[in-house]
């Protein structure tokens, strides 16, 4: 079972929409000024949005000193205050900030590429960094004169909000005239699969759709191989893959002109049947349909958390099919995701250790559909913020809802590591 406790939190944090972001802020006990200035930041981040942790506030006489600090585990970032005196007990391994220091630690060791933690500098006048953090950019709090100012960096910084957003990626303007920018999806090979695929996944119910291709370099494969990479390139986490290749007479690919072709009809856990269509062109192309796996489960729903995951795995799959292809690195990538026959039906989840809201949010649209562009290959963080930008139109029809993207870095960061949560 989950903690109550983090699962209360998680509640209160869908209630209320957009999620403030929660911080813990680790500092040493030196003197009642630095203490007293500690409360202070702690206070001035709290009426900013920011929903600070801090034992002044939430360490209480007869608590668990040591749970109370692991709580730099669940929290969305953690601020660490490096002081002289900081720097020097972190360094010697002693007390609070030691066993502090032990937990951080460990969490950088298997770090996901999601910055977390956050030094801040005060009365620390040769600015020195405890060992785990010195490759860390830190900012500088020692001048009270400039505290609104940097007041404001940290806090922009704790809501991802940059003063200056770094601008979309433009084409490049010196091409060789010979060079061509391809429109992916306009290409009659989508259209065909796609006539082909939506005459047995729509009688069956709610479905998804999956799209993507280069539109600025070329591949060629042969059918054997392009079935070798399909198979290596599949993520077993889920359970039924996207892009499943099956050895069985009812659900092999088979070839035709221009690729591999799959159709598979399938019972899960239910007697609900599923239908999965996927095509993979010579050239790298893949498109994809299936009916939703909650109609297993739940053909009222649509379980947010497995939306997070099929789109992480869709990206990730596109990754690693290019990968073993070899595409080159940089190649842009057009993709696509269509949610269809979702009207009607209330956002809920797969996980019942995952607490929900409590009143129903039911979709007000049949239909979603987002595209994006991206060079391969994504990163980790990349797949975290392109799930985010692919579902974030998919989830505001169900009465505006919009996930943190904490929730996004649990739910993918977790796939990512090979669990389903």
């Amino acid at each position: 079972m989950g903690d109550k406790s983090s699962g209360k939190d998680h509640l209160e944090a869908l209630r209320a929409g957009p999620q403030a972001p929660k911080v813990f802020i680790s500092y040493s006990h030196e003197s009642a000024d630095h203490k007293n200035w500690v409360l202070r930041l702690a206070s001035d981040l709290r009426r900013q949005g920011v929903d600070s942790i801090l034992d002044v506030w939430d360490l209480k006489p007869g608590d668990d000193v040591a749970r109370f600090m692991e709580h730099l585990a669940s929290v969305d970032r953690v601020v660490i205050v490096c002081s002289e005196h900081y720097a020097r007990k972190a360094a010697e391994g002693k007390g609070g900030v030691g066993y502090e220091t032990m937990l951080v630690t460990a969490e950088i060791l298997q770090d996901r590429g999601i910055v977390k933690f956050i030094p801040i500098l005060r009365s620390n006048p040769g600015k020195i960094l405890p060992p785990f953090l010195r490759t860390r950019m830190w900012i500088d709090f020692e001048r009270d004169a400039d505290y609104i100012s940097k007041l404001e960096e940290l806090t922009r910084v704790l809501h991802e909000a940059p003063a200056t957003p770094k601008p979309p990626l433009g084409r490049n303007p010196y091409l060789s005239a010979g060079s061509t920018v391809r429109d992916v999806f306009a290409d009659e090979w989508f259209r065909r699969h796609q006539t082909a695929a939506l005459s047995e996944v729509q009688r069956r119910g709610a479905f998804m759709e999956v799209a993507f291709g280069s539109s600025t370099d070329t591949i060629v494969s042969e059918h054997r191989a392009l079935l070798n990479v399909a198979e290596r390139s599949a993520i077993h986490t889920f359970g039924w893959p996207i892009g499943v290749v099956l050895h069985v007479e009812n659900g092999r690919p088979t070839a035709d002109a221009d690729g591999i072709v799959a159709r598979i009809a399938s019972a899960g856990f239910s007697t609900h049947e599923n239908f999965d269509y996927w095509a993979l062109r010579l050239n790298g192309d893949f498109y994809l349909a299936q009916n939703l796996f909650e109609d297993q489960r739940d053909p009222t729903a649509i379980f947010f958390n497995t939306r997070m995951v099929r789109t992480a795995e869709a990206l990730l799959y596109c990754r690693n099919l290019y990968n073993n292809l070899g595409l080159k690195n940089g190649a842009a990538i057009q993709f696509r995701i269509h949610h269809s026959g979702i009207k009607g039906r209330n956002l809920s989840t797969s996980n019942p250790n995952r607490l929900m809201w409590p009143q129903q949010r039911k979709s007000s649209a049949d239909s979603s559909a987002c595209t994006i562009d991206f060079e391969h290959p994504l990163t980790d963080r990349g797949v975290v913020e392109k799930t985010m930008e692919l579902l974030n139109p998919l989830f505001v029809l169900f009465d505006l809802f919009e996930a943190a993207e904490s929730i996004y870095q649990d739910v993918v960061g977790n796939f990512i590591q090979g669990r389903c949560t």
